[in-house]
C-alpha cells in the first residue's frame, strides 16, 4: 500500500469524501478522463463494479479495453467499484465513484472508506486527475454520511443531506447553485466556503472589501499551490469555514447566498450564454 492510501485510511469509522471540479466548457479530454479514472481505480486497489450509461447502471465489463471506451465515448462517463458489485450504491466496505459531466465540464468524485478519510489528501489526488482532463478553475471538497450527500455538491437534491451538512446545503443554497451552473452565470463566483477548496490564481484576486481574496483565505486556513496555476484553499476548523463564509458572502462572492436579483439568479440573454468567462 502507498504511502498515500495510508494517509487516506485510519482506524476510526468510515466516512465519504467528495470532491467537485468544473472548469471550461470545451476542455474536457474524455478519453483522458478515462485513462485518469481507470488509474485512480487501480491506485485505491478497487475493482470497477458498475459504469453508468443512459441514466442507469449496468455491470462494468471485465475487459478493460471495453471499459475504456464506454467511459471515454459517454458525455456522462461514470464508474463505481466497492465491495458489493449487487448494488446501484456498492459503498458497504469501500467504493469509488467517479462521473464526467463533459458538456458543461465538472468532474465529480465519492470516495468511501472504512476508516477516517483525509479530505485534504483526497483532494489532492482528484485534483491531479482533473488537471489531466480539463482545465480546471475551481473546486471544493466535503465529508458526509451518506452516497446521497454526493447530490447536493452536484446541485440536486436527493431526500435530506447528513445533520452535519445542513448549513452548507439548504434547499435555496442548492437551488441557487443549480440555477446558476445552468445559465453558465456562476463563473465569477465561489458556491459557497467548503472545508477544503480549490482555487485558481484568478480568484485570489478578487476583492473582498478593500482586500484581495488571498489574504482573506490565509486569515481563516491555508494556502498549498496545486498544479496548473491552482491553489487548495484548507480552512482552519469549522468555525474558521463559517466567519469565512460570512466575510466573503457580505462581499457578495458566495452564489449560496445572492438574492434573487443577484447576477448569478438572472437568466442571461441567449446571445449572452456561453460568453467568455467574466473576470472581476
Amino acid at each position: 500500500m502507498s504511502e498515500e492510501e495510508v494517509l487516506l485510511v485510519s482506524t476510526n469509522e468510515g466516512g465519504y469524501g467528495f470532491c467537485f471540479f468544473h472548469g471550461d466548457r470545451g476542455t474536457v479530454d474524455q478519453e483522458r478522463w478515462a485513462e485518469a479514472a481507470l488509474a485512480l481505480f487501480d491506485e485505491l486497489e478497487c475493482p470497477p463494479t458498475l459504469v453508468g450509461r443512459k441514466s442507469k447502471w449496468v455491470k462494468a465489463p471485465a475487459h478493460r479495453g471495453a471499459l475504456f471506451e464506454i467511459l471515454a465515448r459517454d458525455s456522462i462517463g461514470s464508474l463505481q467499484g466497492g465491495t458489493n458489485p449487487h448494488s446501484s450504491a456498492p459503498f458497504d466496505g469501500g467504493g469509488l465513484d467517479l462521473s464526467s459531466l463533459s458538456e458543461s465540464a465538472e468532474l465529480n468524485f465519492s470516495l468511501y472508506v472504512p476508516g477516517n478519510l483525509d479530505l485534504g489528501l483526497w483532494m489532492r489526488l482528484c485534483e491531479q486527475v482533473a488537471c489531466a482532463c480539463m482545465r480546471v478553475r475551481y473546486g471544493y471538497a466535503y465529508r458526509g454520511d451518506f452516497p446521497k450527500d454526493a447530490s447536493f455538491g452536484m446541485g440536486m437534491f436527493r431526500g435530506k443531506p447528513s445533520y452535519g451538512l445542513k448549513a452548507l446545503f439548504s434547499p435555496d443554497a442548492v437551488t441557487n447553485w443549480s440555477r446558476a451552473k445552468s445559465w453558465q452565470t456562476h463563473l465569477s463566483y465561489l458556491r459557497d466556503v467548503f472545508m477544503e477548496n480549490v482555487l485558481d490564481d484568478a480568484m485570489l484576486r478578487w476583492d473582498v472589501g478593500g482586500a484581495e481574496l488571498e489574504q482573506v483565505a490565509q486569515q481563516f486556513g491555508t494556502l498549498l499551490p496545486l498544479e496548473s496555476g491552482l491553489w487548495q484553499w484548507s480552512l482552519h476548523d469549522n468555525a474558521s469555514r463559517e466567519a469565512a463564509a460570512g466575510v466573503l458572502s457580505r462581499a457578495g462572492l458566495l452564489v449560496a447566498f445572492h438574492a434573487p436579483d443577484t447576477a448569478s439568479q438572472l437568466r442571461p440573454a441567449p446571445e449572452a450564454r456561453g460568453a467568455d468567462r467574466p473576470t472581476r
